[in-house]
């Protein structure tokens, strides 16, 4: 499982550096480019919502196994929630809120952390959500919120840990292509060999918000929301 972690930061760097010109014309704004986020876009201009620094795929490799050995948390998810909603240490969070409001609902971000648009979230150690935003006007919009660790769960009770057919059985059949990725020698990876080094990407538009749910092994180890409203207030191309 590290060693896959680990070449998916090389492969995500790979494609993000060639971007440009192996995706479209689709690109990430140049304020996020100027902060190192690796990044792929779709060819409508979504952001790839798992994409890391090589730092945080570190981490993030370091996590696996106790996230994995700690998925059977349990999470008490009220009735009636919206798809943007989810809970978060027994609070309704929603991914459509500004980033003030977000940032009281989460606890504070972790200075020790964060850094220029990536707010994290955690118990100190790790982070278990990570906020990505962009400035316009000057207010902070947030983009993607990205629940890494397991406590959280959507609305409909899905979490870090959930397996693959738990997901479709609460989602369906993801109505999002999962981005285009190229190999080294340039030519268009097949399915079998994009989920072999990134992962399977389950993804869902559901109006005001999309769900990214980045799979390995059959189970969910990261889920993303992307806030449509604030994403389309940029230009990706």
């Amino acid at each position: 499982m590290k060693t896959k972690v680990k070449s998916m930061a090389a492969v995500t760097l790979f494609i993000s550096l060639l971007m440009p010109t192996l995706v479209g014309c689709a690109s990430i704004p140049a304020s996020a480019s100027e902060t190192g986020e690796s990044s792929i876009s779709t060819e409508d201009g979504s952001l790839d919502l798992f994409a890391k620094t090589d730092a945080e795929n570190a981490a993030a490799a370091a996590d696996t196994d106790e996230d994995a050995s700690s998925s059977d948390a349990s999470v008490e998810v009220p009735d009636n929630l919206e798809d943007f909603q989810f809970v978060y240490n027994g609070s309704v969070i929603s991914a459509m809120d500004d980033f003030e409001t977000l940032d009281k609902a989460l606890g504070g971000y972790d200075q020790g952390r964060s850094a220029a648009e990536s707010y994290e979230y955690g118990d100190g150690t790790k982070s278990n959500i990570r906020v990505y935003v962009l400035e316009k006007d000057g207010s902070k919009l947030p983009i993607t919120l990205t629940i890494e660790g397991d406590m959280a769960a959507t609305s409909r009770k899905i979490k870090v840990g959930s397996t693959k057919e738990e997901v479709l059985a609460a989602y369906g059949d993801p109505n999002v292509e999962p981005p285009k990725a190229y190999g080294p020698d340039g030519n268009e990876l097949t399915r079998d060999a994009y989920i072999e080094m990134f992962g399977e990407n389950l993804i869902y538009n559901l109006g005001d918000c999309q769900i990214n749910f980045y799979v390995e092994e059959g189970k969910v180890i990261s889920i993303a929301y992307q806030n449509n409203k604030n994403h389309d207030k940029f230009s990706w191309s």
